[in-house]
């Protein structure tokens, strides 16, 4: 589809809510936060595999995108966290974004 002003074009792939972490990259965070480091991750939403039916215990990628906020929340919550901060750069949330009926949120 086309993206932006200059003539680009952007791949469109599916986008499926995550359904579950990897167990050994949630237990890595769990030993990074274990030993008082500070972890800052799914931002980028994840690599999204599927268990390879042909190779036990193994994944394979598959074309899609990993929504990065619902992932943030789903290891958050698989940690057990009290709290998600979700660090953007833009001026303001907005309800209703691009929308006639689109208002931003001041608090």
């Amino acid at each position: 589809k086309p993206d932006g002003d200059k003539g680009h074009f952007r791949r469109v792939v599916p986008s499926p809510c995550p359904v579950k972490m990897i167990d050994s990259q949630l237990q890595a965070i769990k030993t990074l936060m274990d030993n008082d480091c500070v972890v800052i991750c799914a931002g980028g939403g994840g690599i999204p595999v599927v268990e390879d039916p042909n190779r036990k215990g193994h994944y394979k990628g598959i074309e899609a995108v990993i929504d990065k906020d619902r992932a943030a929340a789903m290891v958050g919550i698989e940690l057990g966290a009290k709290g998600l901060i979700i660090l953007t750069d833009v001026t303001a949330v907005s309800i209703d974004f691009g929308k006639p009926t689109e208002r931003k949120i001041k608090r």
